[in-house]
């Protein structure tokens, strides 16, 4: 099977007959061609699903799509009772990092980072780019106990890596915010988002570089 000279599969039919008759053949040609352009079709309407939904600059999801499977998980742990964590990760002085080194190096860093936040996720985890250099992780089935503990580990590995501009290296750092459900009584997803954001303000108010959950106090 073949689309415009690209190979798509193999088509595999069998006859009662000792060999296919002429008619056969034309129908087997006429049918592989049809599905030769449907299985284009599908595939071309799969890629551009995935490029919607796909922030170009960090290969993660968009703002979009996050906000989208924000409110499905929600509406889900209501339905079956269950526990949903989110996280809003800011890169700490990013504006200086832009300011002093460009924003090339700006690009940089936020690409790292997202890199870094994704690999920490479980199966099924979600990172989307909210805006800027600022990210939305949903953590389905986690509660703000267990999101602790992986926004730790994120902030860890920001510490940890290395981002160089020529024979200048540049230190990375993260503020995170939390939020959780049931444990915050809140009836829509947008008020999850709230309040993770006045955790995350509350971590760059008391010094950055920290993860702190809504309701706490951030320790210095």
């Amino acid at each position: 099977i073949e689309f415009k000279g690209v190979n798509l599969g193999v088509l595999v039919a069998a006859t009662g007959a000792d060999e296919a008759d002429e008619h056969t053949e034309q129908l087997l040609q006429l049918f592989s061609r049809s599905i030769g352009l449907a299985i284009n079709n599908a595939m071309t309407h799969s890629k551009f699903q995935r490029l919607a939904a796909i922030d170009g600059l960090t290969n993660v999801y968009n703002r979009r799509f996050g906000m989208d499977r924000l409110k499905e998980d929600f509406s889900r742990s209501i339905r079956d009772s269950s526990s949903l964590a989110v996280a809003m990760v800011d890169i700490d002085h990013f504006k200086r990092v832009n300011d002093t080194y460009g924003h090339l190096v700006g690009d940089k860093a936020i690409i790292l980072v997202s890199s870094i936040i994704k690999s920490s996720l479980r199966d099924g985890d979600i990172v989307a780019r909210y805006g800027g250099e600022e990210f939305l992780i949903i953590l389905h089935g986690a509660s703000s106990e267990d999101a602790v503990i992986v926004c730790e580990r994120i902030r860890h590995k920001v510490n940890d890596s290395v981002l160089r501009d020529g024979d200048q290296q540049i230190d990375l750092a993260v503020s995170i915010g939390i939020a959780a459900y049931p444990e915050q009584t809140v009836t829509k997803e947008m008020e999850l988002i709230d309040i993770a954001d006045q955790a995350l303000y509350n971590a760059k108010n008391n010094g950055r570089n920290r993860v702190v959950c809504f309701g706490q106090i951030a320790e210095g």
